[in-house]
């Protein structure tokens, strides 16, 4: 994807989220589109990544390319902090291996903490199923699952029949007490909404890491097996998009599809 196809492509997801709010001024947090050849700067808003975990974290050609090594999964974090996930819409334009258990992840984590092992929420969309994750602590593999949708799947607001290897776009909305996920791109579609276990929310997070040296979060992109390729990551503060607005988001969505590199 070249830039100027990049550009206008994250800037119709982003305009099209921040559209939605019917009466909200969504405020851009942070912008990477990963074209400058260098993972640590960034020409957009907010600070570039630095990897972090084991595996292999490069910018190429256009993408942020995250590879997993051989013990915890590999990740790049964002150098720009968050007191609180509360309140900002994550978006990211993503692919990745379709080898088995692959994976490609984006959500939040504690500052200095291994992703999937530490006080985090995050998306992991897999070979398998997609799911998303709320984790107080670093009891590895012991989370709060607040969605899981098998492979395959083709209900409404929940189809998953994704071969991994075209990008999609995806945005997680954070709030104290729901979320929000939308996921669209070839196979994929889906729509969903809910809310925490009692224990497991955002307030939770950060009450355990308050007595961290660094009690704040830094958004994650990470591939927890295989290689993910990360084609953009915005964060703007939350827009709840309208059920009626829905489909701008979608043609947001394919828009990015169509100028994706081929």
């Amino acid at each position: 994807m070249n830039r100027l196809n990049k550009v206008l492509s994250t800037f119709a997801v982003a305009g099209a989220v921040a559209f939605t709010a019917s009466h909200a001024h969504a405020v851009e947090l942070l912008n990477d589109q990963f074209n400058d050849g260098n993972i640590a700067t960034n020409p957009g808003i907010g600070g570039g990544f630095s990897g972090f975990d084991l595996g292999s974290v490069s910018e190429s050609g256009g993408e942020l390319v995250v590879s997993k090594g051989s013990g915890a999964p590999a990740s790049a974090q964002s150098h720009k902090s968050f007191a609180s996930p509360i309140g900002t819409t994550l978006t990211v334009v993503g692919r990745r291996t379709n080898d088995n258990f692959a994976t490609i992840s984006f959500g939040w984590v504690e500052a200095g903490g291994t992703f999937c092992c530490a006080d985090e929420i995050y998306v992991e969309l897999r070979t398998d199923r997609v799911v998303m994750d709320v984790q107080v602590g670093n009891s590895w593999q012991s989370p709060a699952r607040v969605l899981s949708i098998s492979a395959g799947s083709d209900a409404p607001n929940a189809k998953y029949q994704w071969d991994g290897t075209s990008p999609i776009t995806a945005s997680l909305t954070i709030l104290a007490d729901s979320w929000e996920l939308h996921i669209i791109g070839t196979g994929v579609d889906i729509h969903q909404s809910g809310g925490y276990s009692d224990g497991w929310d955002p307030a939770a997070i950060a009450n355990n890491i308050a007595n961290n040296v660094d009690p704040t979060f830094r958004v994650a992109l990470a591939a927890a097996n295989g290689t993910a390729y990360f084609d953009s990551v915005v964060v703007t503060s939350a827009v709840v998009p309208e059920p009626a607005s829905l489909a701008l988001l979608g043609c947001a969505g394919l828009m990015v599809l169509r100028r994706r590199r081929h």
